[in-house]
């Protein structure tokens, strides 16, 4: 993926060019150089097999300020307990789910023909 990342980056002569990279992520501080922040941290299909009282307080270090953690699946959304303020983030999940998500029928299909066309 971060092949992918980075030829997909160039060959839309992104500026400034973006850095990719892969770590665990319960230390994804660590994969930083000294000084430096991500704008955004992705975790695909992945967030059950991490330690999420490990994983958060790493992305929080690792994320500039105003940076962007985005966890996603193709089930059904659920906020672990010991996600921050998990209750609101339930409600609001919940709410995506029921109400606009499901009025979107061809929602993932869309979304994957927009990312990867011809496909």
């Amino acid at each position: 993926m971060i092949a992918e990342a980075t030829k997909a980056s160039t060959a839309l002569a992104l500026s400034p060019s973006p850095t990719f990279v892969q770590s665990a992520g319960e230390n994804c501080d660590a994969a930083l150089a000294e000084g430096q922040q991500a704008d955004l941290i992705t975790c695909a299909m992945s967030a059950h097999w991490l330690q999420l009282p490990a994983f958060y307080p790493s992305a929080a270090r690792a994320l500039r300020p105003g940076g962007t953690l985005a966890i996603w699946t193709c089930t059904s959304m659920y906020a672990d307990p010991s996600t921050p303020n998990a209750e609101a983030v339930q409600a609001v999940l919940r709410e995506l789910e029921d109400e606009r998500f499901s009025a979107l029928p061809k929602f993932r299909d869309s979304a994957h023909s927009a990312i990867f066309p011809g496909r």
